[in-house]
């Protein structure tokens, strides 16, 4: 095999919404680039596993795997449950390398991303005028996870002229 195998691994939720939003981004990846295995897969709560993607790689004939973990910050499952599954993988199959790329991160294009989701909201509810914004997370026992949301949200803040809080 020429290139690895990528997987986009997210975390995984109870609301279907969500793995329909990963399959969609993956899919788009997928048209920039049909020269690729590209494969979704998740931590928890969501299917495919981690596991079932990486044995399914495994058995199409690949030994080298980019993993893309599509996580905000660098809290819990980054630091954790993503190391621990490619563990666990790369002791299963012999001679299988597993390398994991950073988390997405909060990039300046993310507030664009808000910035699109807000003025469809605002529009959709005929708000034409904000006091203020909340900027909410699914939060994290990591302090420095949660100050990346802070900061975050103050740079928001700062691009609105508004007050923003990281909830």
């Amino acid at each position: 095999m020429a290139a690895p195998a990528l997987v986009a691994l997210a975390h995984g939720s109870r609301d279907p919404r969500s793995a329909a939003t990963i399959k969609a981004l993956v899919a788009e990846v997928k048209t920039m680039r049909p020269d690729l295995r590209i494969e979704t897969a998740f931590l928890d709560l969501s299917k495919p596993s981690f596991d079932t993607v990486v044995d399914r790689l495994v058995k199409a004939g690949f030994d080298e795997i980019v993993v893309v973990p599509l996580l905000l910050t660098e809290a819990f499952h980054a630091k954790v449950d993503v190391p621990g599954a490619i563990a666990a993988a790369t002791s299963r199959h012999e001679g299988l390398k597993i390398r994991a790329t950073r988390v997405l991160g909060m990039e300046a294009a993310f507030l664009e991303v808000l910035d699109v989701r807000l003025r469809e909201a605002l529009k959709e509810a005929r708000v034409r005028e904000l006091d203020a914004l909340v900027l909410a997370a699914a939060g994290s026992s990591d302090p420095l996870a949660n100050q990346a949301v802070a900061r975050l949200a103050r740079t928001w803040g700062t691009r609105h002229k508004l007050p923003v809080t990281a909830a």
